[in-house]
């Protein structure tokens, strides 16, 4: 998977995560004694995920509390291994030289060699050729 699909995937289970503990959280909510708004559900979410846990918000009733306490565990297990992968994918992408772009062409001396075939001697001897050039010493 490429860096960029990685950050996408990451994103999406991340935003899915939240949607469906509002959700859970706004529906467990109903049987207790206070019926939770989607905002208020949204908040009391992003706060116990961000792990500030203000206080003002929480679960009346055991469903709720139950729910939110699997939820917690599942993004326990499931968001810190994404951001390690996200963490070994940058990293590695800082060890390959980082992002291609228009300024790092104009910088840095590089060739791209097209070839239908690909063999040593004849590999090595266009480059011992190309790079005998006085321009490119």
């Amino acid at each position: 998977m490429y860096a960029g699909q990685k950050i996408i995937t990451f994103k999406l289970i991340y935003l899915h995560a939240t949607f469906i503990t509002v959700c859970g959280f706004q529906h467990f909510q109903r049987g207790g004694g206070r019926n939770v708004n989607l905002f208020e559900s949204l908040y009391f979410v992003v706060v116990t995920f961000a792990t500030v846990g203000y206080g003002d918000y929480k679960p009346e009733n055991m469903f709720s509390q139950l729910f939110m306490v699997i939820m917690i565990c599942i993004a326990l297990i499931v968001l810190p291994t994404q951001f390690e992968q996200l963490a070994y994918t940058w990293m590695e992408r800082q060890k390959l030289g980082g992002k291609y772009s228009i300024h790092t062409a104009q910088n840095e001396k590089h060739v791209v060699v097209c070839s239908t075939t690909l063999r040593s001697d004849t590999t090595m001897d266009f480059l011992n050729e190309f790079y005998a050039h006085p321009l490119l010493q």
